[in-house]
């Protein structure tokens, strides 16, 4: 693996990780430029579609209102990608989107949404002049979920006629296997058989944290992953313990967290620019 970004929502801070995850949920009402190094825009997807506590359960941003903010910070710091806007595919996912949001959601059609709205991101993008690419982002929840979705995008490819190559393939709902690493190694490996060779890619995971990274079949066939789970995990302990919670709380532990995952001999953003 060649690059880590933590994720945080702070972006008046990030510039201290190394290479941080921006959610546009979270700057969606930001005016000022974003101090930061290097990082990649996420669409919030966890905190609107995963979540829904925050959002009706569907995205507030539509694809030209996400690429327009998107290319309103492009020029801030060493953008890497932004990622499209998907929808999140854990049954405990569908199940609150059908009961909470009385929304009709299935593997299938989260499927079908977040395909439709990458190309209509990617239509944005060359309208508005997005100068990074948007990262198309794969979803299931069986392991062979995932080859069915990128045969999806392919369909649409074709029938939209664009030959647009893929620089960066996002692997989701990966975050709740993070105690099962064989099961992201099976989704993995099954891509590579039938897509790959995945090293042809860089192939992102989202949620991915030291016990997943920790396994070689996993961390190997990776360029990038990203958490942030550590930040959201020092909210409710603070929220439980009613302990106040400040920014250079959520700074340290964030920084702390970043160690660690440099300390477990995984190849970050750090080693991959300055060849340390």
């Amino acid at each position: 693996m060649k690059e880590y970004f933590v994720g945080t929502d702070d972006p008046k801070r990030a510039h201290e990780l190394e290479a941080a995850m921006l959610n546009a949920y979270s700057l969606r009402t930001r005016k000022d430029p974003i101090n930061v190094g290097r990082w990649m825009l996420d669409s919030g997807a966890f905190s609107q579609i995963g979540l829904g506590e925050e959002a009706p359960g569907k995205f507030v941003q539509t694809p030209h209102d996400y690429v327009k903010l998107a290319t309103r910070f492009q020029d801030c710091g060493d953008l890497a990608c932004i990622v499209t806007q998907d929808y999140m595919c854990e049954p405990e996912v569908l199940v609150n989107q059908r009961k909470k949001h009385k929304l009709s959601a299935t593997v299938r059609k989260h499927q079908a949404w977040t395909v439709e709205r990458y190309f209509e991101i990617l239509e944005q993008a060359e309208m508005q002049g997005l100068k990074v690419p948007v990262m198309p982002v794969l979803q299931g929840d069986d392991p062979y979920d995932y080859i069915f979705h990128f045969e999806l995008y392919e369909h649409y490819k074709m029938e939209l006629g664009i030959h647009l190559p893929y620089e960066w393939i996002g692997i989701g709902s990966t975050c709740k296997r993070n105690s099962n690493p064989e099961s992201v190694a099976e989704i993995l490996d099954i891509l590579d058989r039938h897509i790959g060779p995945l090293s042809d890619y860089k192939i992102h995971a989202f949620g991915l944290k030291q016990t997943a990274l920790g396994f070689d079949d996993v961390r190997d066939m990776l360029y990038s992953a990203d958490s942030m789970a550590p930040d959201y995990a020092h909210r409710v302990e603070c929220r439980e313990k009613k302990i106040p919670r400040t920014r250079e709380m959520r700074m340290k532990n964030m920084l702390k967290f970043q160690d660690k995952i440099k300390n477990q001999a995984i190849q970050t953003c750090f080693s991959l620019r300055t060849g340390t």
